[in-house]
């Protein structure tokens, strides 16, 4: 895409975030006229638009939901990592960046939807969980190419060290929702299975460590959204607390299932979930490790 002198002008005299945003908006507008489409709802920007088009079949139960899925696969990648945009190296990153973050929210809606699978057992949910995790398998691979092709441009050092970090963060981020999957599949039952239940003291334990994971999942994308290094400290703050946490609330379920005060499938249950959240806050550190090496 060639732009006229009078608009190179115009973008030179602009910030580097304006120019960037500015930009943003000239490619969305390029690419609607280009593929004949017309979206006449509100946007916030490029990620607004990759979640409304891409991801709505998906999260949104009805419809023929295969079909879809298809559709959708064929939206992320036509939508959000069109191979013009590598022209221009400094942008193909924040572009980059602006997927692996939007990639860590659809994570982070998923695993909210799993706890509350968990506190109150509910198969939608479930169903659901199963769904997302496959759109964020996806997504995992469509961005490592989109990096890989990123690599191969003519980077600065900066630029090059933040392109691996995108590499391993992708890779945290799907690992997260590995765990997340793992979670709803200890609470998944059969049909005519007896429900996965706790204890009102099992309950609040696991209320209280799931806090202090999602936050630290939470803070460790806007670390990198940001590239901040308040929130980064922050998930080195919560991850502390979680692995803590984790082990207060083994040795209390395993009193209680000596006791004989829980079930043991759920006791067994309960044991498998923390681990796993205790492997996500383990992500999230990752992730926030990432954006303070870069500084």
């Amino acid at each position: 895409m060639v732009f006229p002198p009078g608009v190179l002008f115009f973008f030179s005299r602009r910030s580097r975030h304006t120019r960037f945003a500015l930009f943003s908006w000239a490619l969305f507008f390029f690419f609607q006229a280009e593929d004949g489409i017309r979206d006449r709802s509100p946007s916030r920007g490029l990620g607004d638009v990759y979640k409304r088009q891409a991801l709505s079949g998906l999260l949104v139960k009805g419809g023929d939901e295969q079909e879809q899925a298809e559709q959708s696969d064929d939206a992320i990648t036509l939508r959000h990592l069109d191979d013009r945009i590598l022209e221009t190296p400094s942008f193909a990153v924040e572009n980059a960046i602006l997927e692996v973050v939007h990639m860590g929210h659809i994570a982070n809606e998923n695993m909210e939807r799993a706890f509350e699978a968990v506190m109150n057992y509910d198969k939608e949910k479930i169903e659901q969980v199963y769904r997302t995790e496959k759109v964020i398998n996806k997504m995992e691979k469509l961005i490592t190419e989109y990096l890989v092709k990123i690599s191969n441009l003519s980077l600065n050092e900066d630029q090059h060290m933040v392109v691996n970090d995108l590499f391993y963060s992708v890779s945290d981020i799907e690992r997260v929702g590995d765990h997340v999957e793992n979670i709803v599949e200890l609470m998944d039952v059969k049909e005519d299975g007896e429900p996965i239940t706790f204890s009102e003291e099992g309950r609040c334990d696991l209320a209280e460590i799931m806090d202090l994971v999602e936050k630290s999942f939470v803070f460790s994308i806007s670390a990198r959204e940001k590239v901040s290094m308040d929130d980064a400290n922050k998930v080195v703050k919560y991850e502390d607390m979680v692995d803590n946490l984790e082990e207060e609330l083994r040795e209390k379920h395993i009193e209680r299932l000596s006791r004989q005060l829980c079930n043991p499938t759920s006791g067994v249950a309960f044991l498998d979930i923390i681990s796993n959240l205790e492997r996500i806050s383990d992500h999230a550190y990752n992730l926030a490790g990432y954006v303070m090496s870069e500084q």
